[in-house]
């Protein structure tokens, strides 16, 4: 059971690892976006991420 529960918390660490590195990727474009576009203002970012904003 011991083993069983090791990979469990190994898998969910690299998950959880993994799904940060997403996010901040995706966060980390965005602020690229947000200073290159800074004239538009927040209505291209709404475009740029309409799932996360609508939904």
């Amino acid at each position: 059971m011991r083993h069983d529960t090791t990979e469990n918390f190994s898998f969910n660490h690299k998950t959880v690892d993994l799904y940060l590195l997403h996010m901040g990727s995706i966060v980390v474009n965005y602020l690229f976006y947000a200073v290159s576009h800074r004239t538009t203002g927040a209505a291209d970012a709404i475009i740029v991420c309409p799932d996360s904003i609508v939904q």
